[in-house]
């Protein structure tokens, strides 16, 4: 129990992190067979259309818009978090950054699933 508070982020970093994931560039994927349309109600309100594989650059913002109004897309891995660029905060990668938004729980579990 105590390894899993370790690994989460406390409030205060979090809080931190997201003041630097302003000028962050964030690569997500469409990992689907099917075209993701995704929504962000930042930036007076825009669409993201993804084929199958395409990936697209968005900003942190859009992000987490796009989660909070879709996050099962997330959930089911249809649309991956590829890579995130902070030149704010080097030490923010996706791990972290899915904790930010709120994904952090759904790869609980998956080093358990081997890989055959």
């Amino acid at each position: 129990m105590r390894e899993r508070k370790k690994d989460r982020l406390d409030k205060k970093t979090i809080s931190e992190m997201k003041r630097d994931l302003k000028d962050a560039d964030i690569t997500i994927k469409n990992n689907s067979i099917f075209e993701v349309v995704l929504r962000s109600d930042k930036n007076g309100g825009s669409y993201i259309s993804l084929k199958p594989t395409e990936e697209e650059d968005i900003t942190f913002s859009d992000l987490q818009s796009i989660v909070k109004k879709q996050k099962s897309l997330f959930e089911d891995f249809s649309v991956l978090i590829e890579d995130v660029y902070c030149p704010d905060n080097e030490n923010i990668g996706i791990e972290e950054l899915e904790q930010i938004v709120g994904l952090g729980r759904i790869k609980k579990g998956m080093e358990e699933i081997p890989d055959e």
